[in-house]
């Protein structure tokens, strides 16, 4: 889905003014999310004790859906020929690191922001947004 999106963005993961992050910052934000909400779930219940020991194989499944995703992309849809990365790949590898993580802390503390927001405007007392906020990965990040 998030490969779909790129046609349509620049091979830059600078922070912009534009409506929607950047799809392989929201690439990146939906595997980390789900990862880190599926952990902490599991932690919360007693499915799992070791945090680490139940995040290495999660984060193992995120990365190799993600890896084939982007092949099967490449290959279907972009004159890929096995010699360098596709664009989409190449601005989730290591060579781009510190630029997304700046982009996701950005992210995260503007999705704070706009919590608080909608907290107040929500018609349920209780709501997903208290979850939110209690989930490990709103709480630990920068703000």
């Amino acid at each position: 889905m998030f490969n779909s999106f790129y046609q349509h963005y620049n091979e830059s993961l600078e922070l912009v003014s534009i409506s929607h992050p950047h799809p392989v910052i929201r690439n990146e934000f939906a595997h980390s999310f789900f990862t880190n909400l599926v952990t902490d779930c599991l932690l919360r219940t007693g499915g799992a004790k070791d945090k680490l020991q139940l995040a290495i194989p999660l984060v193992y499944c995120s990365v190799r859906a993600s890896l084939m995703s982007g092949l099967f992309w490449a290959i279907r849809y972009e004159e890929f020929d096995g010699s360098k990365l596709p664009s989409f790949m190449k601005l989730s590898s290591q060579e781009h690191y510190d630029n997304l993580e700046a982009y996701m802390d950005h992210l995260i503390t503007s999705m704070k922001e706009q919590l608080e927001v909608i907290k107040t405007g929500h018609l349920f007392e209780t709501n997903f947004i208290a979850f939110l906020e209690d989930t490990p990965f709103f709480s630990a990040k920068k703000a």
